[in-house]
């Protein structure tokens, strides 16, 4: 695609080093919210502007650890399990380092699920609100709640979230916009490949038995069994409710959810599974804390002038990983120390 109309601030030279120009951009308002913040206080340098997100990322990384330490001690979990995201080498290089906005989604989100109870009945689908307006990924959860809200609570809880979504979503709103982030969203799904599990094997039999890439196939239905999954998920022994008690079921079904999101995706960038790193904290299980040391092995696809997949590298990093996992869930139950 060809440097489009003039923007002010954009000349072709930066907007020609954008990894996908010929897509519309995915990012919901907050993230474009602090996009264009950092361009309004260093509107002539890219390095002022970054410097900016730069400190927003790590305000809200602060905040995150804050948020983190609260829920730990809520649920008589050990608070220096906090140490654990504050000092893990993958979401100081993604977040602070490369500017991915997962860091300020998290925050919210965690926000979100602490105020879930009668005294933040009405500011937790703010703050749960402002998490999608960052990620899209906390969509994924919210059928999750009606074990713990009933599904009277959980009607008024999408609801009100729904509400304050497009309220903060007002200043974008637009029918292009809405047809762009569309399209961009089907790209996702049916185009772009990295770092994937079942995907890849699926596309392997693709190429034997079809003789080509079936991803336009494959993407759409790998999420729609990853929804199917995920809603089965949510509606098991309905309802508990969380106020007030020490019951962690919640992440854990939160966690199992993005899991089984991520095994389906047909792209998994390493800053992805920060957020399945940082909702383990709050469970008993570690095989995230595994992964986001093994996601390392993706970054030998980058070379100074072009990217190429290591296949033997992901399906290592894929082994160690399920080996641990049958290891934590099955070996480690049977024999627990």
């Amino acid at each position: 695609m060809s440097y489009p109309v003039p923007i002010p601030g954009i000349d072709a030279e930066l907007y020609s080093k954008l990894n996908a120009t010929e897509t519309f951009t995915v990012y919901p308002p907050v993230s474009q919210f602090i996009f264009w913040l950092s361009v309004t206080l260093s509107p002539t340098s890219v390095y002022g502007s970054t410097v900016v997100m730069k400190v927003i990322i790590f305000s809200f990384e602060l905040a995150t650890l804050r948020i983190l330490t609260k829920i730990l001690r809520q649920f008589n979990q050990p608070e220096n399990r906090v140490l654990f995201y504050a000092l893990n080498p993958l979401v100081i290089l993604e977040f602070t380092g490369n500017l991915h906005f997962e860091g300020v989604m998290i925050f919210f989100l965690l926000l979100g699920i602490s105020l879930l109870s009668e005294r933040g009945a009405f500011l937790s689908p703010v703050a749960y609100a402002l998490s999608i307006c960052t990620k899209l990924i906390p969509l994924l959860f919210l059928p999750l709640l009606v074990r713990y809200l009933g599904w009277r609570g959980s009607l008024r809880y999408w609801m009100l979230t729904a509400v304050f979504t497009i309220v903060f979503s007002l200043p974008l709103l637009s029918w292009e916009m809405i047809d762009g982030f569309s399209t961009s969203l089907g790209y996702y799904f049916q185009r772009f490949e990295f770092n994937a599990s079942i995907y890849y094997l699926i596309r392997e039999a693709g190429y034997h038995l079809a003789g080509f890439n079936i991803i336009q196939y494959a993407g759409p239905f790998l999420g729609v069994v990853a929804a199917v999954l995920i809603l089965s998920i949510s509606f098991r022994n309905l309802p508990v409710k969380i106020a007030g008690t020490a019951d962690n079921k919640l992440f854990i079904q939160m966690l199992w959810g993005l899991f089984i999101y991520f095994l389906s995706a047909t792209i998994l960038h390493p800053w992805y599974i920060i957020t399945l790193f940082a909702i383990s904290l709050l469970t008993p299980y570690r095989f995230p804390v595994i992964w986001t040391g093994l996601i390392f092995l993706t970054y030998a696809g980058y070379t100074e002038t072009a990217f190429k997949e290591n296949l033997p590298l992901v399906t290592l990093e894929y082994a160690i990983l399920f080996a641990y996992l049958l290891y934590e869930t099955l070996w480690k139950k049977r024999n627990p120390s």
